[in-house]
């Protein structure tokens, strides 16, 4: 798995393989599905990725899932 940012657009891309990317699918706002040939998740793209972390608990901090 890695990780690439382009601070240009503000787009998080989270590659889960090296395969080609076939098809993309919107998940929900601003978050997308890269697919291959066989509709296997590949990739994600997070598109406002700096508003979306800032959401996210800071480095020592626990929320509590329900």
């Amino acid at each position: 798995m890695r990780t690439r940012y382009d601070g240009e657009y503000d787009i998080l891309y989270i590659d889960i393989t090296d395969k080609k990317v076939h098809d993309t699918q919107p998940l929900d706002e601003g978050i997308l599905l890269d697919l291959d040939e066989e509709g296997n998740i590949v990739g994600i793209e997070i598109w406002q990725a700096s508003k979306l972390l800032s959401l996210l608990p800071k480095d020592g901090e626990s929320e509590e899932v329900k």
